[in-house]
């Protein structure tokens, strides 16, 4: 994988999400929570790497994604379309309906991508789907 590319692959969609919801809600806020949801959400590949390989870090290890298949299974906790919707009714419950539907676009976008980027069973971003599965990675992925 090219280490540029989880900085740029989702940086560019979330950006103009951000902008949009700046457009349509005059809130320059709006732009971070696009950024957080729809590209930050990568570092819960952090969380994988470190139960494969501890805390002896390497970028290009990490950015390789090989630590998936060291630990033979894939949590990223974060993706997941459950947790957009807890997102969106959260910040609906705060009146807060700018964050919630920006944050749950750029979210998904960043689910979408993510999907028809890589070959995975269609159920794979969902957090109960890879749980009841116990997050083996051969449950997720298709070509391993």
């Amino acid at each position: 994988m090219n280490k540029f590319k989880l900085l740029y692959e989702h940086f560019i969609p979330s950006i103009i999400i951000g902008l949009i919801g700046y457009w349509v809600f005059k809130r320059s806020e709006l732009v971070l929570v696009a950024l957080l949801t729809g590209w930050m959400i990568d570092i819960d590949h952090l969380f994988d790497y470190i139960l494969a390989c501890g805390f002896s870090f390497s970028w290009k290890e990490f950015f390789s994604g090989t630590s998936f298949k060291k630990n033979k299974k894939i949590i990223v906790f974060l993706h997941s379309w459950e947790l957009i919707l807890v997102w969106l009714i959260g910040w609906g419950e705060f009146g807060r309906l700018d964050i919630a539907v920006i944050g749950a676009l750029s979210w998904a976008g960043h689910l979408i991508l993510d999907q028809f980027s890589y070959n995975l069973h269609c159920l794979s971003y969902f957090f109960i789907y890879r749980l009841f599965n116990n997050f083996k990675i051969e449950k997720i992925c298709l070509d391993v």
